[in-house]
């Protein structure tokens, strides 16, 4: 596969980002959220953004994933939490973000007027001191910490809550991750007391898995361009095959590769004759592209020529439209596979006769074929003696840490309680 990495290519790509860039926020309507990924935000962007998104179109999710963004542009941002606006969530994942933007920002979320429910700073460079000014800001919000979750867990919890059957937590979305409930005779590193019921969530961060190799006997070329472009090369090898943030971006080159051996989109060579076209834009092809082009039946194919109008391709013939949705279903489908043989081994070695699997994420929640996949793949994978189900969280996250924050609340009062007792005695 080509990098086009020479200046005309990258000329043209600026030149449409910013085109796609601007006409996206115009449409945006209020309230809406915003998202940007595979991109390279400039500060002159994030000003744009501000101003026309946060400000004047008072979006109430912000959600800049992999887009190269600074602390500088991390202090425009935060420099609009003391204006009047509704955001409440910002998604900052998979930057460059270091501890000179967290300072800006921690500073600004301080201020009670703001909104702001949700931060995500997944997979930044933020060292020791950045995490001791977000530790600041949660003094001046007069807020308690009295437990640290991730969104895994929390989707273990709150599936829990409502179903004791359930053993893991999966999220299927920007990224991926897996947690479960093993036994403490299993954990040869536990140090904690040996108190019913013995066990204890491990999360995995099942994403990692491949960093050592294990995986490229079924990475593609396809794979590998997609790591070695990425922001963390040879890191999250496992997440770069099955999450959201990359699915499209595989399908976009695949589709590339078939455009230049000149096996598809033939009667529009002209349109990709020059580099100022979304295919050949690194993330130019969203994930949501692969879930609309999935949900057509048939050979009618409305979705999908709809998703490649959205990309310059005007007229696309039966055989394009075929073709592309064979790409996006057999990515898919990979993906929804890998999940599921993750997810048989855990069961597998829970041992339980009946287990429920909480998931939550933006992949899972929207793609239309994901969990049918999923759960064909696992019934020829699991021991037959054993059932599960598949059920999606509603806001794990937050109800899965409101429901521990309870917990480990209740249980520092109890032994408050106890320590009063015995010193009184």
């Amino acid at each position: 596969m080509n990098n086009f990495s020479n200046d005309e290519t990258e000329s043209g790509t600026n030149s449409y980002k910013t085109i796609h860039l601007r006409q996206s926020i115009e449409r945006l309507r209020t309230y809406e959220q915003l998202s940007f990924g595979y991109s390279s935000i400039t500060e002159h962007d994030m000003e744009f953004i501000v101003e026309e998104g946060v400000i004047k179109k008072q979006c109430r999710v912000l959600s800049l994933f992999e887009c190269k963004i600074t602390s500088a542009s991390v202090a425009i941002i935060a420099n609009s939490l003391n204006q009047e606006n509704s955001l409440q969530e910002i998604r900052l994942n998979h930057n460059y973000i270091d501890d000179d933007g967290i300072y800006h920002l921690a500073n600004s979320l301080s201020n009670n007027t703001n909104n702001v429910k949700f931060l995500d700073l997944t997979k930044n460079k933020i060292t020791n001191v950045g995490a001791k000014h977000l530790a600041e800001m949660i003094k001046h919000i007069n807020a308690k910490c009295v437990a640290l979750i991730n969104d895994t867990v929390g989707t273990l919890m709150a599936c829990a809550y409502k179903d004791p059957s359930t053993a893991i937590g999966l999220i299927l979305g920007t990224g991926t991750n897996a947690c479960y409930i093993e036994r403490l005779d299993k954990v040869g590193t536990w140090k904690g007391n040996y108190n019913e019921p013995k066990q204890v969530i491990i999360n995995m961060e099942w994403g990692a898995f491949g960093d050592n190799g294990r995986l490229n006997l079924i990475r593609t070329k396809y794979d590998e361009e997609v790591d070695l472009s990425s922001m963390n090369p040879g890191k999250q090898i496992f997440e770069k095959m099955i999450s959201g943030l990359y699915m499209g971006e595989i399908v976009r080159l695949i589709i590339l590769d078939l455009l230049q051996q000149e096996l598809l989109f033939l009667g529009h060579r002209d349109t990709y004759g020059d580099y100022k076209t979304p295919l050949y834009n690194r993330g130019g092809f969203y994930t949501k592209f692969v879930s609309t082009v999935e949900t057509d039946e048939g050979i009618q194919f409305s979705n999908t020529r709809r998703v490649l109008e959205d990309i310059g391709i005007r007229n696309p013939t039966y055989d394009d439209c075929a073709i592309v949705r064979h790409i996006c279903r057999q990515v898919s489908k990979r993906a929804a596979k890998l999940a599921a043989a993750g997810l048989a081994v855990l069961i597998n070695r829970i041992g339980r006769s009946y287990i429920t699997i909480g998931v939550d994420g933006s992949l899972y929640r929207y793609h239309p074929r994901f969990k049918h996949n999923m759960e064909r793949c696992m019934e020829t994978l699991i021991n037959k003696s054993v059932q599960f189900k598949l059920t999606l969280s509603d806001d794990g996250s937050g109800k899965g840490a409101a429901m521990v924050a309870c917990l480990a609340d209740d249980l520092l009062y109890k032994k408050s309680v106890v320590h009063d007792e015995a010193t009184s005695n």
